[in-house]
């Protein structure tokens, strides 16, 4: 059995919680379904493109947020059948990418007037039913809890 039917039917014998999401799904049928959210610290996205193209054939997620993805802003870098949001460092360092399924809705929310480290790279996507805070924030810079208060909704 494949590691994501395998993942499948223990999520579905479990008593863990998903966010329920109202939409189609992906045979088309309307009804609850969970979003399936992956986080991974990638440092680098492209010397991992094939861990990345199995993790989405295996689980078939509908959102993942990659920290450290070491693009430039001109980097290429898509997956099948995914959406992208990337906020990139012009040197290359760090960076954080959001992909999300072409069939999900979202809306991109404009964080420019929140006062943040200036070496923090954030992203801040709106879902139907939840936000999402993708955030890579580098090891030798400490934030303050005030920074993520401004996050608050």
């Amino acid at each position: 059995m494949p590691l994501a039917n395998r993942l499948e039917k223990k999520l579905n014998n479990s008593d863990m919680v998903g966010i329920p999401e109202m939409s189609a799904d992906f045979n088309g049928i309307i009804g609850l379904y969970y979003m399936k959210i992956i986080h991974w610290n990638t440092c680098g996205i492209e010397k991992n493109q094939d861990a990345i193209v199995r993790l989405v054939r295996d689980f078939f997620p509908h959102i993942i947020a990659i920290n450290e993805n070491l693009l430039i802003p001109t980097s290429y870098f898509k997956l099948s059948g995914l959406s992208v949001v990337r906020k990139d460092e012009p040197n290359g360092a760090d960076g954080v990418a959001v992909f999300v399924r072409r069939k999900v809705k979202y809306n991109i929310v404009n964080i420019d007037r929140i006062n943040i480290p200036d070496r923090s790279q954030i992203l801040l996507i709106e879902f139907q039913k939840f936000c999402l805070i993708a955030m890579y924030n580098p090891p030798d810079l400490a934030i303050d809890p005030e920074h993520l208060n401004a996050f608050s909704i």
